[in-house]
């Protein structure tokens, strides 16, 4: 049997809103919101200048942590996979940069 520390006394734990999140990332208006930004940045990386590259729109504040900017096209950019991993609030550095936000 797992012995490991399970849903609610993880810290990470955040209510089981896994399936809620996964509902908006996949919505209409997070693909309108994705297209706004790729048309905006002329389909180009913002870091790198690239055009030919598999490309993310990448929010500056992070999805999870600044629920009211998800659709907010000032919190986008345009980045290649490569730039994007770079960033700050990529994957699981999103919660120390929420942290240093929210310290403030």
């Amino acid at each position: 049997m797992w012995k490991g520390v399970r849903k609610q006394f993880h810290p990470n734990w955040r209510g089981g809103i896994t399936d809620k999140i996964m509902q908006i990332r996949n919505s209409p208006e997070m693909a309108e919101w994705r297209l706004k930004i790729y048309v905006r940045d002329d389909f180009r990386c913002m870091d790198c200048g690239e055009k030919d590259k598999r490309l993310n729109a990448d929010h500056i504040y992070p999805f999870a942590y600044f629920p009211r900017l998800r659709f907010d096209i000032n919190n986008g950019q345009t980045l290649c996979v490569e730039c994007h991993k770079k960033t700050s609030t990529y994957g699981k550095k999103a919660q120390v940069f929420a942290r240093q936000i929210y310290a403030i």
